[in-house]
Order: structure tokens, then C-alpha cells, then sequence
């Protein structure tokens, strides 16, 4: 069973690690795009980011980033390129192979 106040510290703790993770996602989207779309841009998109200018050499580089840096692999017979559209999907993708 947990504790009431571990628990909490370990909700509150999870709740500021995915603005963490979105915003480190943006700047990774930054730099695959070389700058096309700036972290902040990827941060506000209300259109997939392949409509702000995020190509498809720029998904690859994307990819091949956040396979190093959270040890994880994307699959391409799935939806995978649609993952590369939205932050928040590609965050949901990574905290649910962690």
C-alpha cells in the first residue's frame, strides 16, 4: 500500500517531469528541423508539425534522437510518422515504453 504523502510527492514529481520532457522534445524538434521550427513554435503547434515546416529528413533525424537519448525504438509498421506530428503524442509514446 502507499503512503498518502510519498504518493503525492511521486504524482507531483511525475507532473513536472512532463513539461520537462515535452519542452526537451521541442528543442529536440528544433534541432532536427535545423532551426525551421523553433522549440517554442513545436511547444504552441495546434497543426501537426509537419505543417510548420518539419520535414521528413527532419523526422528521421528526430527519430534517430530520441531512440539515443530515451532508449527506446520505434516501430515503422505502426503509426510511428504520425507520433512524429504531435509532442504530445511522442511524449505519450515515451513514457509508456519507459
Amino acid at each position: 500500500m502507499n503512503h498518502p504523502v510519498v504518493a503525492d510527492h511521486e504524482e507531483q514529481h511525475s507532473m513536472q517531469e512532463a513539461p520537462a520532457l515535452r519542452e526537451r522534445l521541442a528543442a529536440m524538434v528544433a534541432w532536427a528541423s535545423d532551426g525551421t521550427v523553433s522549440a517554442t513554435e513545436a511547444l504552441a503547434a495546434t497543426v501537426p508539425l509537419s505543417a510548420l515546416g518539419v520535414t521528413s529528413l527532419a523526422q528521421m533525424r528526430l527519430i534517430d534522437a530520441v531512440e539515443r537519448e530515451f532508449g527506446i525504438e520505434f516501430d515503422f509498421s505502426d503509426d510511428t510518422v504520425d507520433v512524429l506530428n504531435d509532442l504530445a503524442a511522442l511524449e505519450r509514446r515515451i513514457t509508456e515504453a519507459a
